[in-house]
Formats: C-alpha cells, sequence, structure tokens
C-alpha cells in the first residue's frame, strides 16, 4: 500500500518538471471551394429524391438519388482530405506583452502571437498569406483556439459523450 500524499511529502519541481502551456486545435480546409458544388450537389439530391417520389423508376440515371449521393460523398471526402489541422500553444500575458511590443501594428502584432504559438511552423508572412487564402471564417477558427488555449477552460469536455438513457441498477 501507498502512503498517502501530504502536503510535507509532496514534490512540487517533479510536477512542475511536468507541467505545460495549455494547446488547442483548429481544423483549415485547403479545398473551400468545393463547398459550393457540395451545396449544388445537396440541391439536385433534394430534387431527384422529390422526381423519384413522383414518378418512380422514370428518373434519369446519371440524376439518380444514389449516384448524386455517391457523387457528394465523394466530393466531401475531397473536401474533408483538404484539411489541415493546426495546433496552438497558450501564452502567458507576460510572453504577450514582448511579443506584441516589437510590432507598431495591431494587425501585426496579433499575427506574430499567432505565429508564436502554432504548429505546423508559420511565419507572419504565411499566416496573413492562410488568411486572405481560406478567408475570416476559417482562420477565425485558429484564433478561437488560440484564445481558448490562452484564456479558456483548462479541462476537456464530454459534451459530445452519449448520455447514459437508463440508470444503473445501483441508481449510477
Amino acid at each position: 500500500m501507498t502512503d498517502p500524499i501530504t502536503p510535507e511529502k509532496f514534490d512540487v519541481d517533479a510536477w512542475l518538471s511536468g507541467a505545460t502551456k495549455p494547446t488547442r486545435s483548429a481544423k483549415v480546409f485547403q479545398r473551400g471551394d468545393l463547398l459550393a458544388e457540395i451545396d449544388e450537389l445537396a440541391a439536385r439530391i433534394e430534387l431527384a429524391e422529390k422526381a423519384e417520389e413522383l414518378a418512380p423508376g422514370e428518373t434519369a440515371l446519371s440524376d439518380s438519388p444514389n449516384r448524386l449521393r455517391a457523387k457528394y460523398a465523394d466530393l466531401v471526402e475531397e473536401f474533408n482530405e483538404s484539411a489541415l489541422t493546426v495546433r496552438l500553444k497558450a501564452h502567458t500575458k507576460d510572453e504577450q506583452k514582448l511579443i506584441t511590443k516589437k510590432h507598431k501594428d495591431p494587425t501585426d502584432a496579433g499575427f506574430a502571437l499567432v505565429s508564436e504559438a502554432i504548429t505546423p511552423v508559420m511565419s507572419v508572412e504565411q499566416l496573413k498569406k492562410l488568411h486572405s487564402l481560406v478567408g475570416e471564417f476559417q482562420f477565425g477558427a485558429i484564433l478561437k483556439a488560440y484564445n481558448e488555449a490562452c484564456q479558456g477552460v483548462v479541462e476537456p469536455s464530454a459534451d459530445f459523450l452519449p448520455r447514459p438513457s437508463t440508470t444503473a441498477a445501483d441508481g449510477s
């Protein structure tokens, strides 16, 4: 049996040697252009399904709901394969001050903060180019992950897990 941990026996230095800052992740998609095709295909699937209901078996083979769904699945797969997952490590307020005071322009300072935090490593210029190529929403996901790393709750979330529908015999 191990001895219980007491304040006198706790090795703070050993614990500190394994401590790290929070890191969060975000996904950015290279092929945002596929979203229009995916949207258009979804509308075609709806129309094909309605046509199939009204006149079963009379839909052109190329516009059959199943064939369109297969094309849709292929496009979604291509879109998802274009994803890049980035990780952003938190900065302390002091680190943020040191990084931002090197830049007169607040926008450049913001890009510099993210550049110092992101993996894979990206320069300020690469981040600006990424921002211009993927747009506000996707770049916003990166900024959100950075802000969550720096200021968010430092606990994992299990909100996505299914909740049990019944209680166990022991009441748990």
